[in-house]
């Protein structure tokens, strides 16, 4: 979905090696006004996509990288009773004592 939603509509038409950092941080400021964490899967599935055309040598470098990734807040996430006797449950079943009393004692 992040390529057919940002990378494609924006880049997908060019030739990679037309593809500058400044144009790279503009796209990626663009999307990050809206959410940033989705800013920064975009970016990171471009630039991914970039360091294997530099390493199939396609284009010379991969002008994502060092591309400041935006702020994200930080998410907490707690499981409810019925979670939580499933984890349990799953170490149980799993036998790696030292996990099982870490994750517990989490």
């Amino acid at each position: 979905p992040v390529i057919d939603r940002h990378i494609i509509p924006h880049f997908g038409k060019g030739e990679p090696r037309a593809i500058t950092r400044n144009a790279i941080e503009h796209w990626h400021g663009e999307i990050a006004q809206r959410t940033p964490l989705e800013a920064n899967r975009a970016l990171a599935t471009l630039s991914a996509f970039l360091s294997w055309l530099e390493h199939d040598r396609k284009i010379d470098r991969n002008p994502a990288k060092g591309v400041r990734r935006r702020p994200e807040n930080q998410r907490h996430i707690f499981l409810d009773a019925n979670e939580i006797e499933a984890a349990h449950a799953a170490l149980d079943a799993d036998g790696t004592r030292n996990a099982a009393l870490s994750l517990r004692l989490a």
